[in-house]
């Protein structure tokens, strides 16, 4: 039996939404037969539906006390006003390398359990939440000449996203996962787009694409096309930003809607600035929700709505509850930030029936997206059906997916030993 050492600051119970990709890989590997052994920090929100995916798994977890940061911005947050905590927040996303766990790898590498499951292993595994999982496995996997697969889902200092697209940052980012990464055996992503571009930076690196997924035992599919009468309800779950995912126009939208029925619940991280906007304007058809649970969301999901999807910045990403949304019986509206040709996330969705676009900074051509999607409604709700039965969305199923991440790790390993025997 192979033995890995998974090091992540996501996987369950973090209340994250990378815990959900970690723990299907982490299900597939032991479903494999791998022996694994877990090194994460203390959560600080959990999330016990997270738990329930692996929870016939056979692992160990070891846990590393988080760096001086996250401690410190709790007591600031607990002993003295919001403001300074929002200052002292704002200058930390900006100047903290490689992100607000900076220092975390060194506490591991201080850990003399660590360096025993190190020599232990056969093959070292780091997997985002935090990169600093990464700079930990790259200097383990180089002291004791171990198979290092990097798992990075996202780009690291190609990120476009805020903050790390702040210069500083980025260039200090560079070297950093130049450093760590280098001696990698095997970086995967979730999209073609970041595997392409970092392969013209890691040159004699093997660099693959694993997707993101949803699973269809948690998105059965009914017997028959759902009879859903009318559209009123349209339905968001995710984080919204003022300066990055910004839904002030998909509100505004809903408000000015030809039909007073409609409404549009929000479920995730928002910023305060949407609910004070909605009181202020007197809009009683948006509600906010808060944070949920990953099985709270999949129920929300699958609830019938039009659901909405936000684009993200840059041309390398596409959000990962995209495959999630798919999997339910419910038309979507994407709104993209980005130009359509330029677009991954659009480039993906329009392989699918019952998806439509919109501008997201135009509230004219979201309210007539809607109003055409309203206007066909039992059509969209058709094609969605026919869409989530699909076979072109069945090799996203997490069994699929997953088990491909633990084959890519298999054949890594294997190639290693045999670089080493000769």
């Amino acid at each position: 039996m192979k033995r890995i050492l998974f090091i992540s600051t996501s996987v369950p119970p973090h209340f994250e939404s990378q815990t959900i990709r970690n723990a299907f890989f982490i299900k597939a590997l032991s479903d494999n037969g791998y022996q694994i052994e877990i090194i994460t920090s203390p959560a600080s929100k959990e999330d016990d539906s997270l738990r329930d995916i692996i929870a016939n798994c056979k692992y160990n977890l070891t846990l590393i006390p988080p760096p001086w940061y996250p401690k410190f911005i709790q007591l600031v947050t607990n002993k003295l006003p919001n403001i300074y905590g929002k200052i002292i927040g704002y200058l930390a996303n900006l100047l903290l390398v490689p992100d607000l766990f900076n220092g975390w790898s060194k506490k591991i590498m201080h850990s003399n359990l660590v360096h025993e499951k190190a020599k232990w292993s056969d093959i070292i595994i780091s997997s985002s939440g935090s990169y600093e999982a990464h700079l930990a496995a790259s200097k383990l996997s180089s002291k004791y000449q171990k198979c290092f697969v990097a798992e990075l889902g996202d780009p690291w200092a190609k990120n476009p996203i805020w903050p790390e697209s702040f210069l500083i940052k980025r260039i200090a980012n560079s070297h950093l996962e130049k450093k760590s990464l280098s001696n990698a055996d095997l970086i995967t992503f979730t999209t073609k787009q970041t595997t392409n571009s970092y392969k013209k930076t890691y040159t004699n690196t093997v660099i693959e694409t694993i997707p993101m997924g949803f699973s269809r035992a948690e998105f059965p599919l009914p017997s028959t096309s759902p009879k859903n009468i009318e559209l009123n309800k349209v339905t968001y779950v995710g984080v919204a930003y003022k300066g990055s995912r910004d839904i002030t126009p998909l509100i505004i939208a809903i408000n000015d809607f030809e039909f007073s029925n409609l409404t549009l619940n929000v479920y995730g991280y928002t910023s305060q600035f949407f609910d004070r906007y909605v009181k202020e304007n007197l809009i009683d058809s948006v509600h906010f929700h808060g944070p949920v649970s990953y099985e709270r969301s999949v129920d929300i999901l699958r609830k019938p709505s039009l659901l909405i999807i936000l684009g993200n910045d840059g041309k390398l990403q596409i959000p990962g509850k995209v495959y999630m949304y798919l999997a339910t019986t419910n038309p979507i509206l994407y709104l993209g930030r980005e130009e359509k040709v330029d677009d991954p996330t659009w480039a993906f969705l329009s392989e699918f029936e019952g998806v439509f676009y919109a501008n997201a900074s135009d509230r004219d051509d979201i309210q007539k997206t809607i109003s055409e999607i309203n206007s066909n409604w039992q059509i969209a709700c058709q094609n969605s059906y026919i869409r989530a039965a699909g076979k072109n969305l069945a090799k996203y199923e997490w069994t699929e997916v997953s088990n491909r991440f633990a084959s890519l790790v298999e054949k890594t390993f294997q190639a290693k030993r045999l670089s080493n025997e000769n």
